[in-house]
């Protein structure tokens, strides 16, 4: 009896040690995967950061003007880092302010009554516009641009839709309102309307 008690407390131990070891080498597997894990992210992260920075213009601190005059139009596009005031009025005027490096960049097209402005630029500022124009039917923000109207607008109805962080800034009186506002975007109206049908999804806001 006292050997078969010495023989189990001998295989105890031997299975103590074992585990042991085997706890040990799993810990050492454990730290080395997560080394290699944080070496692996910091590696990505520095990389990223580097083509992040190739990626982003600066400007020249040249600071020059352009005006452009279209035909009439009833539908408005807005992409990238843009900010445009919306001026109400008869001309047809966009006026560019931006860096000398940074105004090939800016997009201009008039297809189908749609005027679409567009930066094509990764700038760390927005380009500021002004936009003088009658009121338009519809309105497209998205990628970041802003469009704020100081002045009040009548109209009958307006539709408009900010995708991915747009914004929108509007003062008027409207029969209808029809809008989407999606991806981080944010509206702010303030007037009166008789009818709105909205749909706000994904951290957006309209107030």
């Amino acid at each position: 009896g006292v050997l078969q008690r010495i023989d189990s407390l001998k295989l105890d131990k031997e299975k103590q040690d074992l585990n042991t070891k085997i706890m040990k080498t799993s810990n050492k597997i454990l730290l080395t995967a997560l080394a290699v894990v944080i070496v692996f992210i910091i590696a990505v992260a520095i990389n990223f950061k580097v083509k992040l920075k190739d990626y982003i213009i600066e400007g020249d601190g040249n600071i020059i003007t352009q005006e452009q005059t279209f035909e009439p139009f009833d539908k408005l596009i807005i992409e990238g880092g843009l900010s445009i005031e919306y001026i109400l009025g008869e001309s047809n005027i966009l006026i560019i302010e931006a860096d000398s490096n940074l105004m090939q960049n800016i997009e201009t097209s008039l297809i189908d009554k749609t005027l679409k402005i567009k930066n094509n630029t990764s700038s760390r500022k927005q380009v500021n516009c002004k936009l003088t124009a009658p009121m338009v039917e519809e309105i497209i923000v998205s990628s970041g641009a802003k469009l704020i109207s100081k002045d009040t607008i009548q109209s009958q109805s307006l539709d408009f839709t900010l995708n991915a962080g747009g914004s929108l800034s509007l003062i008027g009186n409207f029969d209808t309102i029809v809008s989407t506002i999606n991806a981080g975007s944010k509206a702010t109206l303030v007037g009166t309307c008789k009818e709105m049908k909205v749909s706000v999804n994904a951290g957006s806001e309209l107030k």
